[in-house]
């Protein structure tokens, strides 16, 4: 019935499928294993699992992985730079765009 329907529905990746690669990650507090999961009880990661009982792409993922992680870290060191370049900027202005900011702020920005 409502398995049968949602069933064909369902989409399963391995890793981060691509449009949602370049997406921001976020951290879900409620649903951290540290948090659901009581002191002392298993638990499995479904990669070592399937792994176990012949799954063969294991080492494709992890690299795969990594190279997502290695670019993030550049993207992240490229945004750091461009903030800092940003501040800079802002602080070297401040003077010119004081007149500019006090408008703003009695308008409401």
């Amino acid at each position: 019935a409502r398995e049968n329907e949602a069933f064909p529905r369902l989409s399963t990746f391995d890793g981060v499928p691509a449009p949602y690669d370049k997406q921001k990650r976020v951290v879900v507090p409620a649903a951290l294993r540290t948090i659901r999961i009581k002191p002392g009880r298993d638990y499995t990661v479904i990669g070592d699992l399937a792994n176990s009982v012949g799954w063969k792409h294991k080492e494709l993922l992890s690299r795969l992985e990594s190279k997502r992680k290695a670019d993030g870290k550049e993207f992240y060191e490229q945004k750091k730079a461009k903030a800092a370049i940003r501040r800079k900027a802002e602080a070297a202005c401040a003077s010119e765009l004081a007149k500019v900011n006090a408008v703003l702020e009695a308008s409401g920005y």
